[in-house]
């Protein structure tokens, strides 16, 4: 099991309301990406972020922007009214955000989710549905999230009754040797 994926089950067992949003959730949905950390839509509230601080309290979390303070507790002062949250933990990274672009608040966030069974000793959990997770990915509008929008859509239109996706391209390497790449498109 890839580390920071064990981060769900402590959030789950501490009652931390969350929805899995980005990369986890494109795999979920059947994206072929790899991610390096978990994102969650939650509420940030004084009492649903003390619940998350605790569950991570034995894995020491950070502030992932200003690892030079120390460990976050669930007494620290500024947890309050705080919009998002970007930690580094132990078995990985962590980022809580209060508003998903695109998308809303978690409580617009929580409508369009799905439960999902994770595998892998993880478990089921809430993860935003694929419109949602789309939406989400394209009003964010980074570059590096375009190649996962342009899967999910075809992932999208193939559970819809689409035709499959076209092929990719062929790059320069794979192309047999009387073919030549067309420049021009």
């Amino acid at each position: 099991m890839t580390s920071f994926l064990r981060l769900i089950p402590r959030l789950r067992d501490a009652q931390v309301e969350f929805v899995i949003i980005g990369g986890v959730a494109a795999i979920f949905h059947g994206a072929e990406r790899a991610t390096m950390d978990l994102d969650i839509a939650a509420p940030m509230g004084l009492e649903n972020l003390q619940r998350l601080i605790n569950a991570l309290s034995d894995i020491h979390p950070r502030l992932r922007m200003r690892p030079d303070l120390p460990v976050v507790t669930a007494d620290k002062h500024y947890l309050k009214g705080i919009k998002n949250l970007y930690l580094m933990t132990d078995v990985g990274q962590l980022d809580v955000l209060g508003m998903v672009e695109g998308v809303g608040d978690y409580d617009a966030v929580a409508r369009q989710a799905v439960d999902a069974d994770l595998g892998e000793g993880i478990g089921t959990c809430k993860v935003i549905d694929l419109d949602g997770l789309i939406t989400a990915k394209r009003s964010a509008g980074r570059p590096k999230d375009m190649p996962t929008v342009f899967e999910l859509e075809a992932l999208r239109k193939r559970l819809r009754g689409g035709s499959p996706p076209p092929a990719a391209p062929k790059s320069p390497k794979t192309l047999d040797s009387d073919q030549s790449p067309d420049r021009h498109a």
